[in-house]
């Protein structure tokens, strides 16, 4: 029945999280316990385009008083918040290279 294949659906999906979420704390633990082996410079990469490289988007979005769970708010200034924030991460990724 659906219900029957809805349910096992579910249950492997929730499997696959509990998958995913165990090797993930298991990568940590390695991490921790070998820090010399963290790959910093993909890491720091990685968070600035996924991050600070976002957050253009995210200042246009609140210019036109919207955030992204949909809820209005008035206009406010525009500035730029990633170029205040990039400085620092450079000077944290060079510290790495």
């Amino acid at each position: 029945t659906r219900v029957g294949q809805q349910a096992w659906t579910g249950l492997g999906h929730g499997l696959g999280m509990l998958s995913f979420l165990g090797e993930a704390t298991a990568a940590l633990f390695r991490s921790l316990a070998h820090p010399r082996r963290i790959r910093w410079k993909p890491i720091l990469h990685n968070l600035q385009t996924g991050g600070f490289e976002a957050l253009p988007i995210t200042a246009d979005a609140r210019k036109r008083g919207q955030t992204l769970q949909g809820i209005t708010q008035p206009p406010q200034a525009p500035r730029d918040a990633a170029a205040e924030v990039r400085p620092s991460l450079r000077q944290g990724a060079a510290a790495y290279r």
